[in-house]
């Protein structure tokens, strides 16, 4: 599907919401390829209904969004952060999403949406709030080890080179693998999730992602690979 028919579907779909039809008339006469990651991060409705496609894996809505994932692709190689960084990600979390993490430890996980983090670590954790404000949920803390000079590693995204965010502000991108390291519960009662960002080739990763690979070029969908692995939901031993 190309842009011109993705906007005649949303338009159809919000047409009696004013400020939805404004943000589409808007991206018909200004979005082009080389901001298209400026496009995402001004989280809008398309931003919300992209994200919530890649958490629920609605593939008929990822096949609505091919043109602009396909320009994502080609942006990332040229605002991909080049050094090593320590960054965090402060997330409230169901006590099954944490039981999920818990079993994980020591096994390579990849996220099914884009990843926002920081390199500033207080004001990851500023996000958490108080643990009385969210007992019905747990408060996590994402410690991720990310070098991007590992052969094969998915790049992540300095978003000071794309917009207005702090220069601590990063995305990591669909698709990117991690090792589970640890998971901890401190006195403050933070669970704490360290992880290191992994290459594609590491450890017994690479059959599966072939394994996968393989199945996603059998369905011939147009889409990439992530989404195959999204649906696979498998984890394997670091």
């Amino acid at each position: 599907m190309s842009k011109p028919e993705f906007i005649c579907k949303y338009h159809e779909q919000y047409k009696d919401n004013r400020n939805c039809q404004k943000i589409l008339d808007e991206s018909e006469k200004e979005y082009s390829s080389d901001y298209s990651l400026r496009w995402y991060t001004r989280e809008t409705f398309l931003y919300r209904s992209l994200n919530r496609a890649l958490r629920v894996q609605d593939i008929d809505t990822l096949f609505l969004f091919r043109f602009f994932i396909h320009d994502r692709d080609k942006q990332l190689g040229r605002w991909r952060h080049s050094s090593h960084v320590q960054v965090y990600r402060g997330q409230l979390m169901s006590t099954e999403e944490l039981t999920v993490l818990k079993k994980s430890k020591g096994k390579f996980v990849s996220i099914n949406s884009f990843f926002s983090i920081s390199s500033n670590r207080d004001m990851a954790l500023s996000y958490l709030g108080s643990h009385d404000a969210h007992q019905l949920v747990h408060r996590i803390l994402f410690e991720i080890d990310a070098d991007p000079t590992k052969a094969n590693v998915k790049p992540f995204v300095d978003l000071s080179s794309i917009r207005y965010f702090p220069e601590d502000h990063f995305l990591m991108v669909i698709g990117s693998i991690s090792c589970i390291q640890k998971v901890y519960l401190d006195e403050n009662q933070i669970w704490f999730i360290e992880m290191i960002l992994c290459g594609n080739n590491d450890g017994d990763l690479q059959d599966m992602l072939s394994h996968m690979d393989q199945q996603y070029h059998q369905k011939n969908m147009g889409l990439t690979w992530e989404t195959s692995m999204m649906q696979e939901n498998t984890y394997v031993d670091c």
